[in-house]
């Protein structure tokens, strides 16, 4: 579920000081007690399996490691999600997102990847409204990063710290797309990855229950395209499998 969103969305897809040796890639443990980890989860798709190993210091998630060979650390800063690095199978950085925070709020997401020659990538602005809603600028990086081009204002409806609905309005052409959520109201596993609604507003997932179904909606003429989940519990009421309408299936391992 890591990616939902973004995927989705194709085109459109922490409080970070200003002295950079605050940010640690070795925080300090911090006991897990209670909490819930994701440790394991295999992805079967059409013929292909996926492997991806959650590796953590205490409660903070340290690296996901892909059975493709690909590798996501994570680095700290105040106790906050700083930066995500992603490392092909040859040890390259491919891809640096960096997080940056007014106060407790996630601010800013910039994620830039690097391939040959040159830099590009994407930047994504949110403001926190009085109804509760978020607004969010989104942003091309071209030119080594130099150059942003606004593509598209979004906002971002949320209900018990999960995404219900998301419309975005491109620039220059006015064109609206609108995707809706459902939820159970079961545990998502990755709930406990991260704090300040880090995975909800960058990657989609990452909110307090399971996406049941997503309704993508384009405008004029109407398009309406359902994607929909089903879900296996254990006795802790977080998932163990998910399956989608073409039936791939995605298995979760927890400690």
């Amino acid at each position: 579920m890591k990616n939902i969103l973004l995927l989705l969305i194709a085109v459109t897809a922490f409080s970070c000081s200003e002295d950079d040796s605050a940010i640690v890639t070795n925080p300090e443990p911090t006991p897990a007690g209670d909490v819930v980890l994701l440790r394991k989860k295999i992805s079967t798709n059409n013929q292909n399996v996926y492997t991806s190993i959650f590796n953590y210091d205490g409660n903070k998630l340290m690296s996901i490691v892909n059975s493709d060979g690909y590798k996501y650390n994570y680095t700290y800063q105040n106790g906050k999600l700083a930066m995500q690095q992603i490392v092909d199978a040859e040890g390259v950085i491919e891809t640096t997102s960096t997080y940056t925070y007014t106060g407790d709020k996630l601010s800013e997401y910039r994620s830039v990847t690097s391939f040959e020659d040159t830099n590009f990538g994407n930047k994504v602005i949110y403001t926190y409204n009085e109804d509760s809603t978020i607004s969010t600028k989104y942003y091309d990086l071209t030119n080594n990063g130099n150059t942003e081009t606004l593509k598209h204002n979004g906002l971002y409806t949320l209900t018990n710290g999960n995404i219900t609905s998301y419309i975005r309005t491109l620039v220059g052409t006015g064109r609206t797309y609108v995707l809706n959520f459902t939820y159970d109201n079961k545990n998502n596993p990755d709930k406990n990855k991260f704090s300040n609604m880090v995975e909800t507003l960058t990657w989609g997932s990452g909110g307090n229950n399971n996406i049941l179904s997503i309704s993508d909606i384009t405008g004029s003429p109407i398009t309406d395209h359902t994607t929909t989940y089903t879900y296996t519990y254990n006795s802790d009421n977080y998932p163990i499998t998910q399956t989608n309408a073409a039936g791939n299936v995605t298995q979760f391992f927890y400690e």
